[in-house]
């Protein structure tokens, strides 16, 4: 009877063990899953939060294409002018204070006399000769502007020769020309006429004869009627 009786506990001692075991693995299993699942959220996670990206060359280039795309290129304006005395300077200024724009004044290497006769005593020796005064300035980069103002004195009821050797050495072909120019009188004189004669591929608007240095107002207006 005794025999029998610790027969029993021990089959009895036996199921405990394998009961906590098999609870044990269950647990592990389960901590296992949870880990698991865990880890793969976590990975999930990551993946998600991460955005294209581009290496530094890549995305210059992109900035630059979409820059090109939304911005195109502004027209681009130049004033040039030769004054002898000053006054033109004055009037290009004025223009310029209006314009958004470049501006470059054309000097030459043999500068005319300031005293009015003397200049005129040159100037028709030098067209009876044909001959055009050497320009000391260059313009590199003509070929950006869509837009060139010529500001100029009254010579003979032309132009100043200066600008004739300016007109001479550039090509404006396809550019708008906007003519204004300085002296006694109220006029262009042949000025306009005889910029188209060199430079017939353009297009030329209407001029305005400065009365003075002291013509604010006239070249403001002039400005708002050409709509510039």
């Amino acid at each position: 009877m005794r025999r029998i009786l610790l027969t029993f506990m021990a089959i009895a001692a036996v199921l405990s063990l394998v009961a906590c075991s098999f609870g044990n693995n269950a647990n592990a299993s389960s901590s296992t899953q949870e880990s698991s699942v865990t880890s793969e959220a976590a990975s999930n996670s990551v993946v998600s939060s991460n955005q294209p990206s581009f290496a530094p060359d890549e995305t210059s280039e992109l900035d630059d294409t979409e820059r090109s795309t939304a911005i195109p290129n502004k027209p681009k304006t130049l004033i040039v002018y030769y004054s002898l005395t000053g006054t033109t300077k004055a009037a290009a200024d004025i223009v310029h204070q209006n314009v958004e724009s470049d501006i470059f004044e054309i000097t030459i290497v043999d500068e005319y006399p300031t005293a009015h006769d003397d200049t005129i005593t040159r100037v028709d020796k030098d067209r009876n000769e044909g001959k055009l005064p050497e320009l000391r300035s260059k313009i590199e980069n003509i070929n950006d502007y869509d837009t060139i103002f010529i500001g100029y004195p009254i010579w003979r009821g032309t132009y100043a020769d200066p600008i004739a050797a300016f007109l001479k050495e550039y090509d404006l072909s396809g550019k708008t020309i906007v003519p204004f120019s300085t002296s006694g009188s109220t006029t262009l004189g042949t000025s306009v006429l005889d910029l188209q004669a060199l430079q017939s591929d353009t297009n030329v608007l209407d001029g305005l004869a400065v009365p003075g240095s002291d013509s604010q107002r006239e070249i403001t207006t002039w400005l708002g009627d050409l709509g510039i």
